[in-house]
């Protein structure tokens, strides 16, 4: 039985002018081919192509173990064996999401956009690294759950500053008195499927009980409640959501390497000093990098304090420093071994996507803001090959490409939470969304683009 039409809603997208969206393009030149698309949603995701041969399987032995691991650690047995195979034959990855429980609709849509891409592959695995290395508070990560619109909190507001990696695993017996609250006051909607509500967390608080961060958490209730949503409502999806947060992968990976010697252009990058120095011109000011103007971003690795707390890395006569437990951290092999060992240092974006796409040549689909920075990273290490790569190295740079995930505004097929999983929507509405014309659908991320050139961003 399918839900009341009403229920679930979209956000009302910007309706921009020629004149706002050439402010746009202005500062942000990347978003211009977006706007050169025609067609359906439907349409830009059958019209993606993947290289396939861009990745280096014969670099990547090491960081495939640590994505084994991870996966073997808290999905069913298996898993591992398939995403790896998947992976290694479509070298695709979301980059998309901040890790946080896609019961948010804004996460969610993103999600069901990466699956519509997925499906027309016909993969089975929707794969994604989400990013931890960033403030739980940040308005891009959620600490709720979703039930309708009303919020059920994983954790107390004391961990708001807390870095997403190393956040405490959510207490059940917390979350149950927030979800009885919600229960207890919510819309007649949420209040008639109390005891489906109560049902739901008593069974899922005893699947991520033995969990020892939040992070995995949500991992584990992400996988199961996707799996979950896709089969009631009879979505034509791939139902397997797998991720591993890219910031613990790509440390757990890059510290592996170095452990056993690796020396390619991607370590140099961080131990030899002239090419670090150069690194750091090169990418100075591209947004998630590092910006020696303004003093925003961080230098390769983010550290935090004793609480927890993310704190940024400069970059000073060839060490990185900072106010966080780090310190300051000379870039010789021993010592970034050991700051990675105790968990004072985590990769930062630039890193994370530098290692991924340009070092392991994985195709890596992201957001609004990945779509625009990205590539601009790969325009600035290819444009006149600065850090002196290889041939074979630069070809497999030029054939890594980004490309945007549609949503992250609220759209009806994602809407409601936990509530969609017993009041289901018709097949008419996932075919309603996909018919939906692109370039409407991505007016809410271009006006969020607008917002940021308006408060002096840009890409």
């Amino acid at each position: 039985m399918f839900t009341d039409p009403d229920l679930f809603s979209d956000v009302e997208l910007p309706d921009l002018s020629a004149a706002e969206l050439d402010e746009i393009t202005g500062r942000f030149p990347h978003a211009r081919r977006l706007l050169e698309v025609d067609g359906t949603v439907g349409d830009y995701y059958a019209g993606l192509t993947v290289d396939g041969t861009t990745f280096q399987a014969g670099r990547a032995e090491l960081f495939l173990a640590a994505l084994k691991r991870h996966i073997d650690a808290l999905f069913p047995p298996g898993t591992s064996t398939g995403v790896i195979d998947q992976l290694t034959r479509a070298p695709v990855l979301s980059a998309a999401e901040h890790m946080a429980s896609i019961t948010n609709p804004e996460s969610l849509n993103v999600v069901v956009n990466q699956a519509l891409y997925q499906r027309r592959q016909r993969q089975k695995y929707v794969l994604a690294l989400p990013i931890t290395a960033i403030r739980l508070d940040n308005i891009l990560l959620s600490r709720d759950l979703f039930v309708g619109d009303r919020k059920v909190r994983l954790l107390p507001s004391k961990y708001r500053d807390t870095l997403a990696t190393d956040a405490p695993a959510a207490d059940g017996e917390f979350v149950r008195r927030n979800l009885e609250a919600v229960l207890a006051d919510g819309p007649d909607a949420v209040r008639a499927r109390a005891a489906e509500l109560r049902r739901w967390w008593e069974r899922t608080s005893r699947d991520i009980s033995s969990l020892d961060t939040l992070w995995k958490q949500l991992v584990v209730l992400n996988h199961a409640y996707w799996k979950e949503l896709v089969h009631a409502n009879h979505w034509d999806l791939p139902d397997e959501y797998v991720t591993v947060p890219m910031c613990v992968l790509v440390r757990d990976a890059i510290l592996a390497e170095l452990e056993a010697g690796h020396d390619g252009w991607f370590h140099r990058m961080i131990l030899d000093p002239a090419t670090r120095d150069t690194v750091y011109r090169v990418f100075d000011g591209v947004r998630s990098c590092w910006d020696s103007r303004t003093g925003g971003g961080t230098f390769l690795f983010w550290t935090m304090n004793k609480k927890g707390e993310p704190r940024a890395m400069a970059y000073e006569d060839g060490a990185l420093r900072s106010t966080g437990v780090a310190g300051a951290l000379p870039l010789t092999r021993e010592s970034l071994l050991e700051a990675l060992r105790s968990g004072a240092v985590y990769p930062g974006t630039f890193l994370v996507m530098a290692y991924l796409g340009f070092h392991l040549g994985l195709q890596l689909f992201g957001g609004i803001l990945c779509a625009q920075f990205y590539p601009e990273m790969h325009r600035r290490i290819t444009e006149g090959n600065p850090l002196g790569l290889s041939a074979a190295d630069l070809r497999t740079i030029e054939a890594v490409r980004t490309d945007l995930y549609v949503n992250f505004e609220r759209r009806k097929l994602a809407d409601g939470g936990l509530l969609k999983l017993w009041y289901p929507q018709s097949a008419d509405t996932y075919d309603e969304y996909r018919d939906r014309p692109f370039r409407h659908e991505i007016m809410g991320c271009l006006g969020y683009l607008l917002e940021m050139v308006r408060k002096g961003e840009g890409a």
